[in-house]
């Protein structure tokens, strides 16, 4: 995360404390209602993380790029950040479980 670059210690450890125990919550229910072992559910969230993080870059052009791309009619590195992450997760998801 962006903010994690300028934080102090005491602050990162306790976000990053609180935030794992809420996780490691949600995790154990998705688990515990589903057929995925927590180790299984984990994954699924890294996978999803690094999807998100890697669909927002590549579809956060600065303004003036996308103005340049727009003059010339350049569409082909313009991204809909949303359609983007449902299709990679979708794909991720159907070769997890086809692997499973």
């Amino acid at each position: 995360m962006i903010l994690e670059k300028n934080i102090d210690r005491e602050l990162m450890v306790k976000s990053k404390q609180e935030l794992s125990q809420g996780l490691y919550q949600t995790i154990q229910l998705i688990s515990d209602k589903s057929f995925l072992s927590i180790d299984e559910v984990l994954e699924i969230v890294h996978a999803e993380t690094a999807i998100l993080n890697g669909c927002k870059l590549d579809s956060s052009l600065p303004s003036y790029i996308n103005e340049i791309l727009d003059e010339y009619n350049i569409d082909i590195f313009k991204h809909d950040f949303k359609i983007e992450v449902m299709k990679t997760m979708s794909t991720y998801l159907d070769g997890f479980l086809l692997n499973k």
